[in-house]
């Protein structure tokens, strides 16, 4: 709202309007991606709890229904919109590739923060990580809530989940920067072996404090991995930024400088250029 309301003041309509609209679509789909699990967790407690039909209960019951099917029908839409708009998808990709300046179409740009990051051009089947991504969140979530009766099952189920998507990152490989599938990669591999030792602990073995040790370690390196790649992530970005605006500060300074002596040199003294040519035309006539 308060970008929507700065946008009408003339002098930042431009800025506040490009704001607006990574707003609209861009933030909300990476909210949404980002926090799936979390959301998948919360709605199916709130399903899996209802043990009355009391006012209370059916106001919370009712918005977790709704939300229950937007998770449920999420993978399912990014697949089906990823193949009606395959061609769409395909030369938007190549266009931003090839030019500085890409035409892209509208479709892609509403969308741009679900495959932007994703090579579709050479592998299509890089723009269904985040179905993937999100029916493997689903299913983790469901596993979480309604199998805590059933632990062996739940762990094994999680841990195939969890080589599912890595074997998916190995085999297709979506990403375009080679860093980030690199610690993608890593990191989903570092999940599929937390719930492998967490298995572990289903066990009559010893050495459970030794397994629970190495769990927290690894939990932790794996978080302190992927915030690292946010940050270089951020440096970089904020590199290319300085160097932009160093390139169109020396191009705007060649450029000044250019129509500078173009004006100096138009603008000479014009008696000087009359009495050259004074001077070389008496020398001329001056035999006759």
């Amino acid at each position: 709202p308060l970008i929507l309301l700065l946008s009408k003041i003339p002098k930042i309509k431009g800025v506040c309007e490009k704001l607006l609209a990574k707003y609209r679509y861009g933030v909300l789909i990476r909210f949404w991606i980002q926090t799936y699990l979390d959301l998948v967790i919360s709605c199916f407690i709130q399903l899996y709890s209802v043990d009355s039909i009391a006012r209370e209960v059916i106001n919370n019951f009712i918005p977790a229904v709704v939300l229950g099917v937007l998770l449920v029908v999420t993978p399912g839409a990014i697949v089906v919109f990823c193949r009606k708009n395959k061609a769409t998808i395909k030369e938007s990709q190549q266009e931003s590739e090839e030019s500085e300046e890409p035409q892209e179409s509208e479709t892609y740009k509403r969308y741009k923060s679900l495959l932007g990051e994703f090579d579709c051009t050479e592998r299509f089947e890089a723009s269904y990580t985040y179905a993937l991504f999100t029916l493997v969140r689903l299913l983790l979530g469901v596993s979480l809530i309604l199998l805590t009766d059933f632990p062996y099952t739940q762990a094994t189920i999680n841990t195939v989940l969890m080589v599912v998507f890595a074997v998916f990152l190995l085999v297709v490989r979506p990403y375009k920067d080679k860093l980030q599938q690199l610690v993608s990669v890593i990191v989903e591999t570092g999940v599929f072996v937390v719930y492998l030792v967490l298995m572990y602990f289903l066990s009559d073995w010893g050495g459970k404090y030794k397994a629970e040790e190495a769990v927290i370690y690894l939990t932790y390196g794996l978080i302190g991995l992927r915030t690292l790649f946010v940050a270089a992530g951020a440096l970089q970005a904020i590199a290319r930024f300085i160097k932009r605006k160093c390139q169109r500060t020396r191009v705007v300074s060649e450029v000044v400088e250019t129509r500078f002596h173009s004006t100096y040199e138009s603008q000479a003294d014009p008696n000087l250029q009359d009495n050259s040519l004074f001077v070389k035309t008496h020398q001329v006539q001056s035999p006759n």
